[in-house]
């Protein structure tokens, strides 16, 4: 039984959320969900930012892309017509980067979710009711 827990653990480790999107260049079709075989059209996907799109029906991507049409729902935003890049479900896309999805984002670059605030030097962290004159 350790054997199996240890390779479970190797397995779950090996599996990284990735912090680079993905770039899906899919096939724009005349007739609404006209795809080939091996391709699905993107109005199927689980992405909302790929299905929900108005030219979602015209546009057709390779069934195996995990990304577009797996179980978990990846953060998609469209470039241009049937192209698409996304982050994997739980992340958001910063610029040319995912971040964890409770990660600001700032300028294109993934920060902290907490910031705590400094004040410059030479500053004082003084209460208000201690600067605030007493009367008034």
């Amino acid at each position: 039984m350790h054997g199996l827990l240890g390779w479970l653990m190797v397995t779950a480790t090996a599996v990284a959320i990735s912090d680079i999107p993905q770039a899906f260049q899919c096939t724009s079709v005349a007739n609404p969900c006209d795809c080939a075989d091996g391709f699905k059209c993107c109005n199927t996907s689980t992405s909302k930012g790929v299905k929900n799109r108005e030219d979602a029906e015209h546009c057709c991507c390779p069934t195996n892309d995990t990304l577009l049409f797996g179980s978990a729902a990846a953060v998609c935003v469209e470039a241009k017509k049937c192209q698409y890049t996304c982050c994997e479900a739980g992340m958001k896309l910063c610029g040319s980067e995912c971040c964890d999805a409770t990660a600001k984002c700032v300028e294109g670059k993934c920060g902290s979710s907490s910031t705590t605030m400094k004040p410059p030097s030479g500053c004082s962290q003084r209460s208000w009711w201690e600067i605030m004159p007493a009367g008034g």
